[in-house]
């Protein structure tokens, strides 16, 4: 396995997971103190970005507020659909959004169906739960937590020569799926976040981008040599 460890080791993995799973925490969980002290703290060691946190969590209670305002009132003023249907349509020129369920939310359903995912084994604030749609951001980054775990667990309960093929299987899926989904909308999500609605969720929503960007990069060039 040389050849993929390289760039993706165990430690690699076990990074990228923790990583993504932070992230997909952020919007699919309503925010406490204890929440943010602990994503605050987490954000900083795994990706290392400088921010001033101290301004963005200043006040807990906008946070909260920030939380229903932008995933649950249409009306706000503040309101990001994360959901990569509505975002598709959302351009520097036509800011508006499209419709909900659309045509990515029946594609994302059929990966979790491919691969095994079940939203049962995620960590949801239980109103987002009971209306939930396959393509919102944060089940997307949830859905990248499962698959670099499928890899992680590859590397660590196979044989050399079987862990090579069942892990370059999974890496094979997180780069189809940030290609077809992840990758082409998470831009979208942190510019109309940083026009509509400045504040903890707009940073997050920009280091996700980053990270997305970042990983997406690193695994296309891994397999691209390979």
């Amino acid at each position: 396995m040389s050849n993929m460890q390289s760039t993706y080791n165990v430690i690699d993995t076990e990074s990228r997971q923790k990583i993504y799973g932070l992230l997909a925490s952020v919007f699919l969980q309503n925010p406490t103190k204890e929440r943010l002290t602990q994503q605050k703290e987490a954000l900083h060691f795994l990706l290392k970005e400088k921010i001033d946190w101290d301004a963005l969590l200043s006040d807990i209670e906008s946070v909260d507020q920030a939380f229903y305002d932008c995933f649950f009132v249409p009306t706000s003023g503040r309101y990001v659909p994360p959901y990569e249907s509505a975002l598709l349509s959302y351009t520097e020129e036509q800011k508006k959004f499209g419709k909900l369920n659309g045509p990515s939310a029946f594609h994302i359903s059929n990966c979790w169906k491919e691969t095994g995912f079940s939203i049962d084994s995620v960590a949801i604030f239980e109103p987002l739960r009971q209306s939930f749609m396959p393509d919102h951001v944060g089940l997307q980054l949830a859905f990248m937590t499962f698959l670099c775990g499928a890899e992680l667990n590859s590397i660590m309960t196979k044989s050399s020569e079987d862990a090579f093929v069942s892990a370059t299987k999974w890496q094979q899926y997180q780069l189809g799926f940030l290609k077809d989904h992840l990758f082409k909308v998470i831009n979208t999500f942190a510019q109309a976040f940083e026009e509509i609605a400045p504040g903890y969720y707009a940073a997050i929503a920009s280091l996700a981008a980053a990270w997305v960007e970042t990983d997406y990069v690193a695994l296309d060039s891994v397999h691209r040599e390979g």
